[in-house]
């Protein structure tokens, strides 16, 4: 069975918490574009995604398709796959900001 787009973001979402903490209260929502380079979640945080594969990533590989696809950073599809991507993503965001407000953080 095929991963869900879900499990993948939820598996960036995790490799970021451990790179960049706090990430989610940096991403401009209004704005993020996983079709763009600069206001993707990487874009946001790092400036660009190609640098912020370089600074996810322990070995600084920033050519491997499959680390892209497999925590949620891209996808291997169309423009509606990755609008949906970004949906996804837009998601976790809410949720997590959410929880963060409601905790009174």
């Amino acid at each position: 069975m095929a991963e869900t787009v879900t499990a993948k973001v939820l598996r960036g979402a995790r490799l970021l918490d451990k790179k960049y903490p706090g990430w989610e209260k940096k991403i401009s929502l209004p704005e993020l574009d996983l079709n763009s380079c600069e206001v993707c979640v990487l874009g946001q945080l790092y400036g660009i995604y190609e640098t912020g594969l370089g600074q996810v990533f322990e070995d600084g590989d920033r050519s491997d398709g499959f680390k892209r696809y497999h925590y949620g950073f891209s996808d291997l599809g169309t423009k509606d796959r990755m609008r949906h991507l970004t949906q996804v993503w837009g998601r976790l965001i809410l949720s997590r900001l959410a929880k963060l407000f409601n905790n009174g953080g």
